[in-house]
């Protein structure tokens, strides 16, 4: 692809500068270095503000999807991915709890030290969207909340613009004994249109195939359960190492059910009768 620069311009969703390209064959635009990190948008979409304004209604919206796109540098936002998958995304991004955010701090903060004693800077301004944080406030408050409950070290000072976080002896300990990793499950998670004439027949198939590779697959209806069924299926799809959604017939919940995934920076299959194929 070739690609060429396109000046500076505010990004449509973080609203902070950003350089951007212009996809010389396609049109696509690539806006960079914004709270949004990088990201790809057909000049369609791009136009088309009213759309995406209809499911990032507020300012908050636009900010926690930042938080995906910083989470998801590969994205390339088209005008399906906003009708369609963006509706999930934004639902995720407001329902991370505050227990989950505090982790991803963490996390980063553990994956940037190198070694014991080893300071990290942390650019309040640059970085809070990538924990899902509405500020650099709301950044700057979690961190003095580790370090009152000794996970960072109390004597570093973290005001102004930039800290130098380390993290202690317990912090080490407490972050490796709580990190939960679902990149090498089993589980798969498979979201398609329930009562078909097809179902059984797709269900069987995606199943048989998923086991000859040593995966578990299964739908939220697989397993009774008295959780309510939203929860139900994001806890599944938490679980899972992927999903597999079949788009026949174009059916909203599985749009859901792959733009929650996406959230989650789960890798979505995408399955479609083939007389489908647009």
């Amino acid at each position: 692809m070739r690609w060429k620069e396109d000046g500076q311009k505010k990004c449509p969703f973080c609203k902070t500068d950003a350089i951007v390209g212009v996809n010389i064959d396609t049109g696509q635009l690539a806006y960079t270095d914004c709270l949004c990190g990088k990201f790809i948008i057909d000049q369609i979409a791009l136009e088309d503000i009213g759309e995406y304004n209809k499911t990032l209604k507020t300012d908050e919206d636009k900010i926690l999807f930042s938080g995906y796109l910083r989470n998801n540098q590969t994205t390339t936002i088209t005008e399906e991915f906003i009708s369609e998958v963006l509706p999930g995304i934004r639902d995720y991004c407001k329902q991370i709890p505050l227990d989950e955010k505090i982790s991803k701090i963490k996390n980063y903060i553990y994956q940037e030290t190198t070694s014991l004693g080893k300071h990290v800077p942390l650019g309040y301004d640059k970085l809070y969207t990538l924990f899902y944080l509405k500020d650099s406030k709301e950044f700057w408050s979690l961190i003095k909340y580790l370090q009152e409950t000794d996970i960072l070290n109390k004597n570093t000072p973290v005001g102004g613009p930039t800290a130098n976080v380390l993290l202690t002896v317990k912090g080490f300990a407490n972050i490796e004994s709580t990190l939960k990793d679902y990149s090498q499950s089993k589980k798969l998670f498979i979201a398609c249109k329930f009562k078909t004439d097809y179902e059984d027949d797709l269900v069987k198939a995606i199943k048989a195939a998923c086991a000859i590779c040593g995966f578990d697959a299964k739908r939220v209806s697989d397993e009774k359960h008295d959780n309510d069924i939203t929860h139900k299926i994001i806890a599944d799809i938490k679980q899972s190492r992927f999903i597999i959604a079949d788009f026949t017939d174009q059916n909203n919940g599985v749009y859901y059910e792959a733009g929650y995934a996406m959230g989650m920076s789960k890798k979505v299959i995408r399955l479609v009768n083939e007389k489908q194929i647009n």
